[in-house]
């Protein structure tokens, strides 16, 4: 057996969070890093964009963020490259929404390795959030059995061609303060995977009346864009990972008279979620928003 304070750094550290000097009941954050950009030879690095922010554990009802830019560069030949990236998420305790758009495009089809351009962009959103539950309803002591259930909802795309990738983690874990009783309890999708738009996993938690169990839940929706020297022929490339629509987690009482409440409030209930949209038919704006983008920097020039 461990402690309570030790059960909790052990949850907090399977999910690398950072804990709260005292004791916090529940909270929200996310996390974004990446870069977009252009690179116009082996050592130009001048026309990258880092992208860097961390709102903290905070207590809001839902928290938002938003990132991302467009980069377009001409080199001393005349060709024209863009760079670009968009992201946007929402993290509530147990509702978690986010997508993430990269593109890179390039007038160059010489592809001559002595050159080493390069045009894209690639970030991670990850949102996490923690929540306390206190189970009920029963004589304290009396065994509970509570079902969790992580759905996933996440589209992912990318073109033939270039340099893509994309994926979509969720991972739960809950700690009843003294042991662990849900491990790295996770859903993983990824353009390698193949892909599957609509993932549902169930487990059931064991625990008591009376009892405090902290969930937590982490995010991560990663993707990466780009078109250089190294991909003969390809002028443009996209990429994309839409888990707009939702990542959600459920937790229901199975065992008769028992019952729960959360220090956030959320309720946890099930309801019905819309399938993802269509994630293509973003990518192909983006793609012909950057084309336009470099065909007006090519008539600038020429005039």
């Amino acid at each position: 057996m461990i402690s309570k304070t030790a059960g909790a750094l052990l949850a907090c550290s399977l999910l690398q969070l950072p804990l709260f000097a005292d004791p916090v009941l529940w909270y929200v954050r996310d996390t974004v890093t990446g870069n977009y950009g252009v690179s116009l030879g082996p050592t130009d690095t001048t026309h990258s964009v880092p992208l860097s922010q961390d709102s903290g554990q905070v207590q809001t009802p839902i928290l938002t963020t938003t990132a991302g830019g467009t980069d377009t560069e001409t080199d001393p030949n005349g060709r024209h490259y863009l760079g670009s990236l968009s992201l946007q998420g929402s993290v509530a305790p147990g509702d978690v929404h986010g997508i993430i758009q990269s593109a890179g495009l390039t007038t160059n089809s010489l592809n001559d390795p002595f050159e080493q351009y390069g045009a894209g962009g690639s970030a991670s959103l990850t949102q996490f959030w923690s929540d306390t539950i206190t189970v009920g309803g029963l004589p304290s002591g009396t065994a509970v059995d509570l079902d969790i259930t992580d759905v996933l909802h996440s589209l992912l795309s990318g073109t033939v061609g270039g340099g893509v990738s994309a994926s979509a983690r969720s991972i739960l874990t809950a700690t009843d303060g003294v042991n662990t009783i849900l491990a790295n309890f996770s859903i993983f999708n990824s353009l390698n995977g193949p892909p599957v738009d609509n993932i549902t996993q169930t487990q059931v938690i064991h625990t008591f009346s009376g009892d405090t169990i902290t969930l937590f839940g982490e995010f991560v929706l990663s993707d990466s864009a780009d078109v250089a020297y190294i991909y003969p022929g390809v002028l443009s490339a996209s990429s994309g990972a839409d888990a707009s629509d939702t990542n959600d987690t459920f937790l229901s009482v199975i065992t008769p008279g028992a019952s729960f409440t959360s220090a956030s409030g959320a309720t946890y209930v099930s309801t019905a979620v819309p399938e993802p949209s269509s994630l293509y038919t973003v990518g192909a704006v983006i793609l012909a928003l950057g084309a336009y983008a470099l065909r007006r920097a090519a008539s600038s020039v020429s005039r």
